[in-house]
């Protein structure tokens, strides 16, 4: 046998190896082509049964139409109400009221207790309109008056009306009349003098320097941490006590009040001395 050659025996190796190669590419296509066309051999040479087994292979599997799901004792329905809801005066506060029972009882802490009013002073209110001077001379000056309801200053003369207060200036003049300086001599000057006329006919005369009083009194009162001025009258609430001025006296100064509980809708009447505590008589 004739011996080869190195070169022949490379040949024969390449040879032999695009070989394999080629028939592993080759096997491996005609795998596929066959899966590939398996649904239309199917279809093509099977009953109607497998005809639609193929389909299956080839289409996705729907999702399951939902079910209802199971009820039993399990399950709770309920309505929703909106809760019940109290403002209380007395405490400034809220309250809910719970689904199964009734609002909580609120303890006011305080309202028995609260501050009982104190009498400072009592005086005559002044008249609502004052004369604090003049302008101009002569027939032409105007009197210069106060308002002391809005604190409006105005220039009136003899004729002129207020119609806020219901007063009408009847006369009005300037005077040269003497003028006490305290801890000094006394003195003549120009004072203005204007008479007024209120709604009910009374007149009264107005002097410039010298404060008019009305008719009525006021009670100056320290209710808890305020103090304010009340004619005869007049209420203050304080959480749920309500105090009412019934009279007013000079002398000795002393008030009439009538204490009102709103929370337990009692009355009890009190005397304010400015000197003393308030006496109590209950009804």
């Amino acid at each position: 046998m004739k011996r080869l050659r190195p070169e022949q025996i490379i040949s024969l190796v390449l040879l032999f190896g695009l070989g394999g190669v080629a028939w592993w590419a080759f096997s491996g296509t005609d795998q596929t082509a066959r899966l590939n066309d398996e649904p239309s051999a199917l279809i093509s040479n099977s009953t109607p049964d497998a005809i639609a087994a193929a389909g299956a292979l080839t289409k996705p599997k729907p999702w399951p139409k939902p079910k209802a799901q199971s009820r039993g004792r399990g399950w709770g329905f309920e309505l929703f109400t909106p809760p019940e809801i109290e403002y209380h005066a007395a405490t400034g506060d809220y309250r809910v009221k719970p689904s199964d029972g009734d609002l909580p009882a609120v303890a006011v802490a305080g309202a028995e207790d609260a501050a009982a009013p104190q009498l400072l002073g009592v005086r005559q209110e002044d008249y609502p309109l004052q004369l604090t001077g003049f302008v101009g001379a002569g027939a032409q000056a105007l009197g210069v008056f106060e308002n002391r309801q809005s604190g409006e200053t105005l220039l009136l003369r003899a004729g002129d009306r207020v119609a806020a207060l219901g007063l009408e200036v009847l006369d009005f003049n300037v005077v040269y009349a003497p003028v006490e300086i305290p801890e000094s001599m006394t003195v003549r000057e120009n004072r203005a003098v204007a008479t007024v006329r209120d709604g009910r006919g009374v007149s009264r005369t107005l002097r410039e320097g010298v404060t008019a009083l009305g008719p009525a009194w006021l009670a100056r009162l320290a209710i808890g941490p305020d103090e304010r001025e009340l004619p005869e009258g007049a209420m203050v609430t304080q959480g749920p006590i309500t105090y009412r001025i019934d009279k007013i006296r000079l002398a000795p100064a002393s008030v009439d009040v009538t204490k009102e509980n709103a929370s337990d809708g009692s009355m009890e009447k009190l005397v304010l001395n400015v000197t003393s505590s308030p006496d109590s008589n209950q009804p």
